[in-house]
């Protein structure tokens, strides 16, 4: 049970005008939905991209709204409950819900991940380099938020403020030190963050992706950049510089000093040589600021690129002070996070790997590193879709890439929600070449196109099956029915290995 505290607290600096009722009012939750309104709580009327929160005052007040804080007044107002208007609830609620929770990232060290791909990845290894120089790191994200050995599942990458200052009051309060914070574009430009102390910034890569809601690359990169512009003085922030220059685009808005690019090359301030991959993992070699060696590294992660994730990792850790030991280590003993690359033996000898990428960059990435994996004579066998309602321009580009990498590609549905399933897989079917056709199955229910690239697979062989990842459902219009990538190939794996003839298991 939250100790009320007075709304006049939870606005102190922000401007605002009391229409009626009074400042003195305690407040025992908070709320931006109005159906999870309770007697004592204050409502904030948020404009959102699908609804604004001030149509639904009256009801907020209906089920026991003690305040509401919105942009524009409502009609009606019953005694007892009190108004205030301020500019941008957006804001506001940033700074309220971080107050009413105690202000927890100021006991806290928070470290924030964006870019377009390898955010979960690069917390995974995060938290272990910390875990592992005995600071006790909770992570929130994509996968969920993680403290200690509990999880708990997440609607989105990054919380509304009302959850995500709930969820780091939490882990403040089961003991963590740090927490490790996937930051998405769409909570940088709704200000989900924006009361946040952070105490670290982290970039991995900017490629297509959301640009349904940002509109245009140079947008969806602008929102990015708002992580470090939040930075203070004393953070600091690292950023992959793969030589597009949006590395630098998003250190030159930090004001802190210790400011480093991560990369190959004589440009980076942190540079990488040596990177090998094969089906056990990836090593490469780093330099750090002020080390006149270089230095080995191991993952068990596959996919090169994963070095750059795990590079960061590496760079935030040594900026506060891990032995570089540990590091190593930490580095070596890091495990994958679930449906990121996530290997699954197939009895007939082929191997599956499950992945999250759902991105003209990351499919492409995937693609690539599972053919460095490829036995002599072996396919590639990729199976994805898109999502409906998201990014309709991203679909071609990824049946370009899948045609152009793999062997095989089984098209099927990725969550369609309410669009036409047919007119997302024609969307990717149009930007695959002619000649390429011939490659292409089309199987538009998920399971069965899983069972027959399984069937078609054989010794040496890997299928890819991209998309989804870590997910556990599939949006289906209305309806969110249960299915996991994982889960259905581990079934298909074990049917395999209970019908497979001697003579076929004799084979491999």
């Amino acid at each position: 049970m939250n100790v009320p505290v007075p709304l006049a607290l939870l606005l102190q600096g922000l401007p605002y005008e009391c229409l009626c009722g009074s400042m003195e009012i305690g407040i025992d939750a908070l709320c931006d939905d109005s159906r999870q309104c309770r007697p004592g709580a204050l409502f904030v009327a948020v404009r959102g991209h699908a609804h604004d929160g001030h149509r639904f005052i009256a009801e907020a007040i209906r089920n026991g709204a003690r305040g509401v804080l919105c942009e524009e007044p409502p009609t009606q107002v019953p005694d007892g409950c009190t108004v205030v208007c301020t500019p941008d609830t957006r804001t506001a609620l940033a700074v309220v819900a971080h107050r009413f929770f105690g202000e927890p990232s100021r006991a806290l060290r928070i470290i924030g991940v964006t870019g377009t791909n390898g955010k979960t990845t690069t917390t995974f290894f995060v938290r272990r380099v910390l875990e592992k120089a005995g600071i006790p790191t909770g992570v929130i994200g994509t996968t969920g938020a993680y403290c200690g050995d509990e999880r708990r599942a997440l609607r989105h990458t990054t919380p509304t403020p009302i959850e995500f200052c709930s969820l780091l009051a939490w882990m403040r309060e089961r003991g963590s030190h740090a927490v490790v914070v996937e930051v998405s574009s769409h909570a940088l430009d709704q200000r989900r963050v924006e009361a946040i102390h952070f105490a670290a910034g982290l970039f991995t890569n900017l490629s297509h992706d959301h640009l349904d809601y940002h509109g245009t690359l140079e947008a969806y990169a602008q929102a990015k950049r708002h992580l470090f512009e939040l930075l203070p003085p004393d953070a600091v922030a690292f950023a992959c510089d793969s030589g597009d220059g949006w590395g630098t685009f998003m250190l030159a808005a930090a004001r802190c000093r210790m400011r480093y690019r991560v990369g190959i090359g004589t440009e980076a301030d942190i540079p990488l040589r040596h990177l090998q991959a094969s089906r056990t993992g990836i090593r490469w070699e780093m330099c750090l600021p002020n080390c006149a060696e270089w230095i080995p590294f191991q993952s068990r992660l596959l996919g090169e690129y994963n070095a750059f994730n795990a590079a960061l990792a590496v760079a935030l850790g040594w900026s506060w002070g891990v032995e570089l030991r540990l590091l190593q280590e930490a580095i070596a003993e890091a495990e994958p996070p679930p449906g990121r690359m996530e290997p699954i033996a197939l009895p007939n000898g082929a191997l599956a790997l499950v992945d999250y990428a759902h991105t003209p960059d990351a499919l492409q990435r995937v693609l690539q590193a599972a053919r460095c994996l490829l036995s002599a004579g072996g396919r590639l066998i990729c199976v994805f879709g898109c999502g409906g309602e998201r990014d309709r321009a991203k679909r071609p580009p990824m049946g370009a890439i899948a045609a152009q990498w793999a062997d095989i590609v089984v098209l099927t549905n990725d969550n369609p929600r309410h669009e036409p399933p047919e007119r997302i897989l024609e969307d990717i079917r149009s930007g695959i070449p002619p000649e390429a056709a011939a490659r292409v199955l089309v199987i538009p229910e998920r399971s069965e196109a899983l069972w027959t690239a399984a069937q078609m697979s054989a010794a040496g062989d890997i299928l890819l099956v991209a998309g989804k990842g870590h997910e556990e459902y599939q949006v289906l219009g209305d309806r969110v029915v249960p299915f996991s990538d994982r889960e259905a190939l581990r079934t298909i794996a074990q049917w395999m290995r209970e019908h497979m003839s001697v003579s076929d298991t004799a084979q491999q």
